[in-house]
């Protein structure tokens, strides 16, 4: 719940910081890269050198794919409402469900189905319950679109970590992660030319506020759960994202719930729940 809530502080930052998507998703994860790798070297001295050649094609994957999360997620939010981003980029159970299955051959409890039905539900009823005026939401059919794409690379993202978790330890996998998806995201800068430099104090500081609340706390705490949860079922705890996301929306930005967004937020809270409880009945509880 740490790590969710962490994350959760994301969409709020970047509304904040108002820079190009491909700028704040690559100084996010740049500016949190030193501590990672002096983190993985700590607890773990020569960990490159072990890293087999077929975890390198799954680490480029793994980190292309987060890379392409962050910005067509980012760039959503230039479009949409925090609450419409943030509900649609959290429908990842539904395609992490599906992988699970099909490409992982993890058994899906029923419970955690039900679960995951339900916080998508709730999910639903929150992204149509945003009535917020066009100069915070100016294109939310563009902004769902890349919201929702987001989500299918998160899926991916997640699906790999499930893959590699028992192989590397959590700290070297994700600081690879991070690497490739800084590079990813720095062409796609290089690419568009969009903007390096000339970003005032204000920018900066919200910078490296994204890099280390919901990058370093929040991202890694999910990957740690990895080890001892099946990948559908942390996909399903991150539909709490857009519960907390809304409540910081309100004293911050002045975006205010409506009923609907209320009557979501219970349903999503309520998958959570039975998809929390499902894993403790398999005995998987996640790690501290």
């Amino acid at each position: 719940m740490a790590g969710v809530m962490a994350v959760s502080t994301g969409a709020i930052l970047v509304k904040l910081c108002d820079l190009d998507p491909l700028t704040v998703g690559a100084y996010r994860l740049s500016l949190a890269l030193p501590l990672f790798w002096l983190a993985a070297e700590r607890v773990d001295p020569g960990w490159r050198g072990r890293v087999k050649r077929g975890q390198l094609g799954l680490l480029a994957l793994s980190g292309v794919m987060l890379g392409l999360h962050f910005a067509t997620w980012v760039a959503s939010l230039s479009y949409t409402s925090v609450t419409s981003s943030v509900v649609l980029v959290t429908t990842n159970p539904i395609f992490v469900g599906i992988g699970s299955v099909l490409l992982l051959k993890e058994k899906v409890s029923t419970r955690l189905w039900v679960g995951t039905f339900i916080a998508f539900g709730g999910t639903v009823v929150v992204a149509f319950g945003s009535s917020l005026p066009a100069a915070a939401a100016p294109n939310p059919p563009l902004g769902n679109a890349l919201a929702l794409f987001g989500a299918v690379c998160m899926s991916g993202y997640l699906l790999v970590g499930r893959r590699l978790s028992g192989e590397l330890p959590t700290i070297c996998y994700v600081t690879s992660v991070y690497t490739v998806a800084a590079l990813t995201l720095w062409l796609g800068v290089l690419l568009t030319s969009a903007p390096t430099h000339g970003f005032s104090d204000r920018q900066w500081i919200l910078l490296v506020m994204m890099a280390l609340i919901p990058q370093g706390v929040g991202h890694t705490l999910l990957n740690r759960s990895l080890r001892a949860l099946p990948a559908s079922m942390v996909a399903v705890a991150i539909l709490g994202e857009p519960v907390f996301a809304t409540l910081m929306a309100v004293p911050i930005l002045k975006e205010y719930p409506t009923t609907t967004h209320v009557a979501g937020g219970v349903l999503v809270m309520l998958g959570v729940g039975l998809a929390v409880s499902a894993g403790k009945r398999q005995g998987a509880l996640p790690t501290s």
